[in-house]
This record gives C-alpha cells, structure tokens and sequence, in this order.
C-alpha cells in the first residue's frame, strides 16, 4: 500500500505540472548543467550479498533470471582478495584493488594508527581511500542516493551521497524497495541518477544453513520478490526507458564439510602477533582466512611452525604475497597471511563461533569458480540476452561512470573490460 502511494503521488505531481489545453506554450528557459544531466540515463546498483554466479540456475529468481535474459549476465563476477563483504562492494565502488582503498577484510588493522576497524568505524572516512562512484557523480552535478553500500556512510573531501542511510541490519525488505522508489519517484530536479540498495538475506541464510539448502532457495525468493517489486515500481513510474539496473554481489559461497577444520593452536602458540581476524573482542573462532601483524621474529617463528604443518593451509610473509592478490597495502597489508583450502576452515579454540563448523563460507582464493559472484546489466543503455566471461569486479566503475556521462576517477578498472555490454560502445 506505502508503494502504491508513493507511485499515486508521484503522478498527482506530474498532473499538476503538466500544461492546460489553452495555456500559451513558452520557449524553454536554459537548464543548468546539474539539471540537464540529471535527465540523462538512471543507475540503480543492487548488492546481493552471497549471491553466486549460478544461484539462478540451482534455484527459482523469475525476476532476476528475466533481467538476465533481456539484459546481459556474466558467466561470473570475480572479486577482489580477501573474498569478502566489506573488501567487495567497496571495490565495486571504487574500481580499486584492497592494496590501494585499504579495505583489507572486513576488519582491516592499520599499522600506522595502531587501530582496528570497529563498530563506530563505517562513518570514519580514514579508512576508505579512494573515491567511491558517489562521491565522483556528486562532485560533477549528478545526484546520488545510496543505502546501506559499504563506505556510503563516510565523507570524501566532504562529500556524500545527496541521500544515505546508517546501515541497519533489521530494516525490513519492503522498506528498502519503498525509500528506492521515494527516490525515483521524486520530481526531476531532486530526482538522484545514481542510487545503491543492498540486501543481506542470502548471504545470512547460507552463513547459517550452507548452499544447496531450502534456506538458500528461500532468501533467494525473498530478494527477487523485492526485485519484482522494485520493477514493477519503475514501470509504474515511467522511468524504465531510463533506469538501468546492475545487479552485483561480493563474492560467491562454499560449503565446509564438518570435520574439515585445522587447530592453528596445535602448531604455535601465536606469541608476539595479533589478528583482527581472530581478536578475542570481535573475532571469531572458524575461518577460512586470517591476518597476523608483528615483528619480524614473531613473523619468520609462525612462519617455520606453520608453513608445512597442514597439507590444506597456505602461509605467506608479507614479501612473499602473491601479486595477484593485491592486499600489500603499506599501512594495512599482513606480516603473515593465512590461507586454507575450498572447503576447509581455521580455528583458534576459545574463541566465540558465529557460524557453525560445516555449513557455507567465503575467503577463499579469489580465482576459485565458487567465490565468483554475479553479474547482471539489464537497462536501455545494456544489448540484450548476452552473456559475457568472467569478469573482475574493479570493473564495473568505469562502465557506471560511462553511462552517467561523468568523467571517472583513476582506477584499476579498465572501461574497455565491459564496452561490449554497452548499446552504443564506449565513448572515445
């Protein structure tokens, strides 16, 4: 009913502005800059947290699987390392790699501060570098609107969305699908060309019941009936020759049989190190990949205690970390990196678990098929019923900055990766 109104209002306001049949029609008065682009193309980002790449194939999504079909779906979205939340989205809205917007986890630890990301921290604009899409469509006269994108909340040089909202983990679905179409309901001079929606529902589900389960299909459902809703709300609203909707998320999912987990505690003692990861505050006792920072000695003893002590773990010292990883961050990078095999998770015991052993997790190797996560473009500017390889999600910036006609920052992100998506290509 809320949504009914929304749209029952948005054309009373069209009714009220539209000329009568004898009124003396008027040459247009010049528009400014920022009101003439605000005409142009609309970008809706939808993040669905642990969607995998062929989650809607296992399982039912009609609207999403819609939008792939007349729209273009990668075979996968392959993120950035570390595979997780925080890392992912902001890497989708950057264009940058973890070694350079300093995300390194969900819990990144900061040498030169000597702090751990924490709770107060998301509005704390030290810990995201880089400049989000956002932050570079308001800074050239595009309005913008984000709820709940990670690094929305924090300012840039004193800039934010126009709209944002303080992330909150209870706001029910319907209201997330209504402040979207408030949004795209208001009139054009306030009307934001940019906006972000997240949606934790299949992420949680697999977290506690792991894939391939009832609970997978069903958050599946439950984000794709929003979907549904949030369609069939642009179409009622005349803007679907205008928006265009890029689905994402941060990284796929594998499940963790019982009984595939390494005691790190059999092997050294940790003495001299410390990990946001396993931090008995905040930490948390099983996963797949950790952090440790320290001095050197303390480094190079974890290091020989560790390194050939379980066939399904993989350690590193911070010179020795793979390129392709890009996680050196100067400030944020780890002394020593831990890394277990698909399936298999670390544990310190003692620590509090807040997800059972033997169910769904990410971290792993960022190359791995099940950490590909998705990607679909569906919209007036996207060829229809394509699909596309693999491809990483530092791209997706420039192709979003291209179609709001906004020159984009310097990013790691290449356009030319996802020109071919694009009706009318690339501009020169």
């Amino acid at each position: 009913m809320r949504i009914l109104l929304i749209l029952f209002a948005a054309a009373l306001a069209a009714c009220a502005t539209a000329q009568g049949p004898h009124e003396t029609l008027a040459a247009p008065a010049p528009q400014p800059q920022a009101e003439a682009d605000a005409e142009g193309p609309i970008v809706l980002l939808v993040g669905l947290d642990g969607l995998r790449w062929d989650a809607i194939d296992r399982f039912p999504a009609p609207t999403i699987s819609a939008l792939a079909e007349r729209g273009v779906r990668a075979q996968g979205l392959i993120p950035v390392m570390p595979s997780y939340t925080f890392t992912n989205f902001y890497s989708i809205a950057t264009g940058l790699y973890a070694d350079r917007h300093g995300m390194i986890g969900n819990r990144p630890y900061d040498r030169t501060l000597d702090e751990t990301f924490g709770r107060e921290s998301p509005a704390d604009a030290r810990w995201w570098l880089g400049e989000p899409i956002w932050v570079t469509a308001e800074s050239q006269g595009v309005r913008t609107a984000t709820l709940f994108w990670l690094g929305s909340e924090a300012p840039h040089d004193g800039v934010q969305a126009s709209d944002w909202r303080p992330y909150w983990h209870e706001m029910p679905r319907e209201d997330r699908v209504e402040l979207v179409l408030e949004w795209l309901a208001r009139p054009e001079e306030t009307r934001p060309r940019f906006i972000t929606v997240y949606f934790d529902h299949v992420d949680s589900a697999l977290h506690r019941h792991g894939p391939d389960t009832p609970e997978e299909a069903e958050a599946i459902a439950q984000v794709d009936e929003s979907l549904s809703q949030i369609m069939a709300g642009i179409g009622e609203l005349g803007l679907s020759h205008r928006v265009n909707v890029i689905i994402v998320s941060d990284h796929g999912m594998s499940a963790t049989p019982r009984g595939q987990e390494i005691d790190l505690s059999q092997f050294h003692d940790f003495e001299g190190l410390y990990s946001p990861d396993y931090d008995i505050q905040r930490g948390f006792a099983h996963r797949p990949f950790a952090q440790f920072f320290g001095d050197e000695a303390a480094v190079e003893r974890a290091y020989r205690a560790l390194a050939l002590a379980h066939p399904n773990l993989l350690v590193w010292r911070r010179h020795e970390l793979p390129e392709r990883f890009r996680m050196n961050h100067p400030a944020r990078g780890p002394d020593l990196l831990l890394l277990a095999d698909p399936g298999w998770q670390m544990f310190i015991p003692g620590l509090p678990a807040r997800w059972p052993p033997g169910l769904g997790a990410h971290g792993y190797d960022n190359e791995l098929r099940e950490m590909h996560g998705t990607l679909i473009l569906s919209g007036p500017e996207f060829r229809s019923g394509e699909t596309i390889a693999p491809v990483r999600n530092v791209h997706l910036y420039p192709l979003m900055a291209e179609i709001l006609g906004i020159e984009p920052a310097a990013t790691d992100g290449e356009l030319s990766a996802l020109c071919r998506t694009l009706v009318r290509g690339c501009r020169d």
